[in-house]
């Protein structure tokens, strides 16, 4: 049978024998659905049993609409296909249209693919949230509920999928549960459901931080400084600058302003390439006198990368197909490499790159930097994530004690005996 150029639905007798039971004929639909870009998909399905031939024809038309609406079109063009089909069959014009219901609104599998492309790529969200929430649909999401259609999915398909990540850190189940959300509230938001259901997110327990201390920043500093200039760099532009490791890939010399002090922050690397910093703002971040005196003993090396800040000396060999987009520079997990080169030498528990700039924000609020001016230096974007990066020093909370300079209870003692309070007459 020659594939059909345009949408269509056949029926026709076929016999059906249930297991143990009697052989019967039903009515057997037939859907081809050619979508715009030329692409057929084909259905079959057995029709109720005593469903008449009409009835079965209708059957039909609404999962030829369903396949429409899923693969992006609107209702209107679905009722048009219907009306189409109808007079096409020879059916009277005025029999009402069949509408797709809640029930054929497209499935959670074929929506996440409209939502990654028509709102996350269209939003130019980065290459790193992207890779989750692909992963997050691939591997967590669509193989618990990923045939449940959008409209029909509850609190209780939501709980599913929380069982399926009972193994996993909190942190990871609401990253998860994040992007369910966010695919619910842009489908409600586009009119694909009436509304998105509340997802619910697992407690999570606050952790230690992940900081430097005071005594663990200067050791850290003087251990790099022992190891070599790019190290040193790489510690101070997060401790005493700021800067995220992406825009420490992205320093260039151009925006390293030694005649007024200051670094200008205007670009971030991944292995994408660069773009704008995370809050899409270029900053300019005044130096310390450390930071200074390094950046001008790296530039007068005679090996320095002409245009960037850091660069490295390893020389890797990739696969075929596989260069580098900067040959000579750095990747992400150098500089995680090169601080733990430092923390080890410093003979300190080993942190990430981003703690650095976690110190500079909590340094800055230590010496009692108002926290309008640590978010403009870090370049956040809101006042609430300024003061998560904003942590308390482990001698802070004696030293806050002893601030409070209570009148003595107690007289002194000339032996070492416990002193004991004066005797009140009341008890006398």
């Amino acid at each position: 049978m020659p594939r059909p150029k345009q949408s269509t639905v056949r029926v026709q007798r076929d016999k059906y024998t249930p297991k143990g039971g009697t052989t019967t004929e039903r009515w057997r639909v037939f859907v081809h659905y050619r979508s715009p870009a030329g692409d057929l998909t084909r259905k079959s399905f057995l029709a109720p049993k005593g469903a008449s031939k009409a009835k079965a024809e209708a059957l039909g038309r609404q999962r030829l609409a369903e396949l429409q609406v899923a693969d992006g079109a609107t209702i209107d063009d679905a009722v048009r296909l219907a009306r189409r089909l109808r007079e096409d069959a020879g059916e009277p014009p005025t029999q009402p249209a069949t509408l797709p219901t809640t029930k054929t609104t497209p499935t959670v599998a074929v929506f996440s693919e409209r939502y990654m492309v028509d709102f996350c790529k269209a939003n130019r969200q980065a290459h790193a949230t992207l890779a989750r929430k692909r992963a997050a649909f691939n591997l967590h999401i669509n193989p618990v509920i990923g045939g449940v259609p959008v409209g029909r999915v509850t609190g209780e398909h939501v709980q599913k999928v929380k069982a399926r990540l009972a193994d996993y850190a909190p942190r990871s189940v609401n990253t998860i549960l994040g992007v369910l959300r966010a695919m619910l509230r842009v489908a409600e938001e586009w009119n694909v459901i009436a509304k998105a259901p509340k997802v619910r997110m697992v407690k999570v327990h606050e952790d230690e931080p992940d900081w430097f201390e005071p005594d663990e920043y200067q050791a850290l500093c003087q251990a790099a400084a022992a190891i070599d200039l790019r190290t040193l760099a790489v510690v101070l532009l997060g401790g005493d600058a700021g800067l995220r490791r992406g825009e420490m890939l992205a320093l260039k010399w151009a925006d390293v302003d030694l005649r007024h002090n200051r670094v200008v922050v205007r670009a971030s690397r991944s292995r994408k390439g660069e773009k704008p910093p995370k809050n899409g703002k270029t900053r300019s971040v005044p130096m310390t006198d450390n930071l200074r005196l390094t950046l001008q003993a790296l530039r007068a090396e005679p090996e320095h990368h002409a245009v960037y800040v850091l660069w490295t000396k390893l020389r890797r060999s990739y696969p075929k197909g596989k260069r580098p987009l900067q040959p000579g520079l750095p990747a992400e997990g150098t500089l995680r490499n090169w601080l733990l080169k430092a923390t080890d030498r410093a003979d300190i528990t080993p942190k990430c790159v981003h703690a650095l700039r976690h110190t500079f924000c909590s340094d800055l609020g230590d010496h009692g930097v108002e926290a309008a001016t640590i978010k403009v230096l870090a370049g956040h974007s809101d006042l609430r994530m300024t003061n998560r990066y904003v942590h308390v020093r482990a001698s802070a909370p004696a030293e806050g004690i002893r601030a409070l300079k209570r009148a003595p209870i107690f007289e002194p003692s000339s032996t070492n005996r416990a002193r004991t309070p004066d005797p009140s007459p009341v008890y006398q």
